[in-house]
Protein backbone atom coordinates (compact mmCIF):
# COMPACT_ATOMS: atom_id res chain seq x y z
CA UNK A 1 0.00 0.00 0.00
CA UNK A 2 1.96 2.98 -1.30
CA UNK A 3 0.95 6.48 -0.23
CA UNK A 4 2.05 8.95 -2.93
CA UNK A 5 1.07 12.02 -0.92
CA UNK A 6 2.92 12.00 2.39
CA UNK A 7 1.10 13.07 5.52
CA UNK A 8 2.59 16.20 7.06
CA UNK A 9 3.48 15.96 10.72
CA UNK A 10 2.21 19.43 11.71
CA UNK A 11 0.63 21.45 8.89
CA UNK A 12 -3.07 21.30 8.09
CA UNK A 13 -3.69 21.45 4.34
CA UNK A 14 -7.08 22.71 3.16
CA UNK A 15 -8.40 23.58 -0.32
CA UNK A 16 -11.40 23.09 -2.58
CA UNK A 17 -11.84 22.36 -6.29
CA UNK A 18 -13.37 23.59 -8.46
CA UNK A 19 -13.56 27.15 -7.19
CA UNK A 20 -15.76 28.88 -8.23
CA UNK A 21 -18.21 25.98 -8.50
CA UNK A 22 -21.71 25.49 -9.83
CA UNK A 23 -23.43 22.48 -8.31
CA UNK A 24 -20.78 20.94 -6.07
CA UNK A 25 -17.20 21.24 -4.91
CA UNK A 26 -14.70 18.85 -3.36
CA UNK A 27 -12.95 20.00 -0.19
CA UNK A 28 -9.59 18.35 0.31
CA UNK A 29 -7.94 18.41 3.71
CA UNK A 30 -5.14 16.69 5.54
CA UNK A 31 -5.10 15.72 9.19
CA UNK A 32 -1.42 15.88 10.24
CA UNK A 33 0.18 13.10 12.24
CA UNK A 34 0.38 15.14 15.45
CA UNK A 35 -3.40 15.71 15.39
CA UNK A 36 -4.39 12.13 14.54
CA UNK A 37 -7.67 11.04 16.17
CA UNK A 38 -8.48 14.59 17.32
CA UNK A 39 -12.03 15.90 17.07
CA UNK A 40 -12.36 17.22 13.51
CA UNK A 41 -15.10 19.57 12.32
CA UNK A 42 -15.61 20.81 8.76
CA UNK A 43 -18.14 23.65 8.68
CA UNK A 44 -19.54 25.88 5.92
CA UNK A 45 -20.42 29.50 6.76
CA UNK A 46 -22.00 32.29 4.75
CA UNK A 47 -20.56 35.83 4.54
CA UNK A 48 -22.60 36.82 7.61
CA UNK A 49 -20.80 34.18 9.68
CA UNK A 50 -23.91 32.00 9.96
CA UNK A 51 -23.45 28.22 9.92
CA UNK A 52 -24.79 26.82 6.66
CA UNK A 53 -23.73 23.18 6.87
CA UNK A 54 -21.74 20.86 9.15
CA UNK A 55 -20.02 18.31 6.92
CA UNK A 56 -17.93 16.48 9.53
CA UNK A 57 -17.86 16.27 13.30
CA UNK A 58 -15.94 13.26 14.55
CA UNK A 59 -12.51 12.00 15.54
CA UNK A 60 -10.54 10.91 12.50
CA UNK A 61 -7.02 9.53 12.05
CA UNK A 62 -4.24 11.36 10.22
CA UNK A 63 -4.49 11.21 6.44
CA UNK A 64 -5.82 12.88 3.33
CA UNK A 65 -9.58 13.34 2.97
CA UNK A 66 -12.01 14.46 0.28
CA UNK A 67 -15.46 15.76 1.22
CA UNK A 68 -18.13 16.75 -1.30
CA UNK A 69 -20.38 19.76 -0.67
CA UNK A 70 -23.37 20.07 -2.97
CA UNK A 71 -24.33 23.65 -2.06
CA UNK A 72 -27.08 22.71 0.39
CA UNK A 73 -27.74 23.73 3.98
CA UNK A 74 -28.50 21.57 7.04
CA UNK A 75 -32.07 21.10 5.76
CA UNK A 76 -30.82 19.90 2.35
CA UNK A 77 -32.13 23.08 0.66
CA UNK A 78 -29.99 24.70 -2.03
CA UNK A 79 -28.23 27.87 -0.92
CA UNK A 80 -27.97 30.98 -3.08
CA UNK A 81 -25.00 32.03 -5.20
CA UNK A 82 -22.30 33.87 -3.30
CA UNK A 83 -19.18 33.61 -1.22
CA UNK A 84 -18.92 30.88 1.41
CA UNK A 85 -16.20 29.97 3.88
CA UNK A 86 -15.18 26.48 4.88
CA UNK A 87 -13.64 26.13 8.31
CA UNK A 88 -11.68 23.09 9.39
CA UNK A 89 -11.06 22.61 13.11
CA UNK A 90 -8.77 19.79 14.19
CA UNK A 91 -8.21 19.65 17.93
CA UNK A 92 -7.27 23.18 19.01
CA UNK A 93 -6.17 24.32 15.53
CA UNK A 94 -8.23 25.68 12.65
CA UNK A 95 -7.87 26.80 9.04
CA UNK A 96 -10.39 28.65 6.86
CA UNK A 97 -10.78 28.83 3.08
CA UNK A 98 -13.05 30.84 0.78
CA UNK A 99 -15.14 29.56 -2.14
CA UNK A 100 -17.60 30.99 -4.63
CA UNK A 101 -20.87 29.31 -5.55
CA UNK A 102 -22.17 30.40 -8.97
CA UNK A 103 -25.55 29.26 -10.26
Amino acid sequence: NVNHSPIPTENIILQNFPNPFNSETIIHFTVPLELSNSLTELLIFNVNGELVRRLIKREIPSGNYLVRWNGTNEFNHSVSSGVYFYNLKIGNRQVTGKMNLLK
